[in-house]
């Protein structure tokens, strides 16, 4: 390669390359990609100049099999070498040769949504049925095993209170459900260990409802997209670069 001119290729793409091109098709750059430019061109000898593709785009395969960009250019042989950093897809990778990756980017979608107007029901939302079943099951059976413990342990409670005990149980568990302490004092041990374990299953459900409430009321779930096969089932219009290798993939995908 000593002594040769190569023709390079470049595009703009902050923050690794700066392009700045003159009315007379004078082109110059700067950034990281610049200086890896000039310290191969020392290296190795040799000479450039830079051309910027027409079309600004990075390249693409359209459906006839040409190209656009600067890949474009590489292919029908308008110049030597792309200056990156490029994406490697698989139409690439066929199409030129390319180098070892310099670095591994990220990729992340983001989706504008409408915030939906909370009603009344929309706290019933943070949980589903299985576990507004689940809890009011749980508050009747911590209940009766409470006017069990009684009956077994005091023996002390007349058939016909038991029901009056086992509502008032229930209505001191529901209670601590809102964060309200019990105005009556337990003064046997059975008691307080299941007033113990009560609260402590309060804490935690309590703790996931306001999480999920919250999450609920801010994030509309039915508008939720997972990967990229779900914007074809949805009238949401993605916005890339064009000629990039997520403009190839989004024309794939969708």
């Amino acid at each position: 390669m000593s002594g040769l001119h190569l023709r390079v290729a470049v595009e703009e793409w902050e923050p690794w390359v700066w392009v700045k091109e003159t009315e007379d098709g004078n082109v110059t750059i700067r950034g990281p990609m610049a200086d890896v430019l000039n310290i191969l061109a020392k290296a190795a000898n040799f000479t450039y100049s830079l051309k910027v593709p027409k079309d600004h785009q990075w390249g693409m395969i359209l459906p006839n099999g040409s190209w656009t960009g600067m890949i474009g250019m590489m292919v029908q042989n308008e110049a030597d070498l792309g200056l990156g950093p490029f994406a490697v897809n698989y139409d690439r990778h066929m199409a030129v040769d390319v180098t070892p990756p310099i670095f591994i980017d990220y990729n992340t979608i983001l989706v504008s949504y409408k915030q939906k107007q909370p009603n009344f029901y929309s706290y019933l939302q943070a949980f589903g049925w299985e576990v507004w079943v689940a809890m009011f099951a749980s508050l009747l059976t911590i209940s009766g095993v409470a006017c069990l413990a009684d009956y077994l342990i005091l023996d002390n409670i007349p058939s016909k209170r038991g029901f009056l005990v086992f509502f008032k149980y229930i209505w001191r568990f529901y209670g601590n459900l809102f964060y309200q302490s019990s105005s009556y004092t337990f003064h046997f041990t059975h008691r307080r260990v299941l007033q113990a374990f009560w609260w402590m299953t309060v804490i935690v459900l309590m703790q996931s409802f306001s999480g999920h409430l919250m999450a609920t009321l801010v994030m509309d779930s039915g508008n939720q997209i997972d990967d990229l096969s779900e914007l074809d089932k949805t009238n949401i219009q993605p916005a890339v670069e064009i000629g990039s290798s997520l403009h190839s993939m989004f024309m794939v995908v969708i």
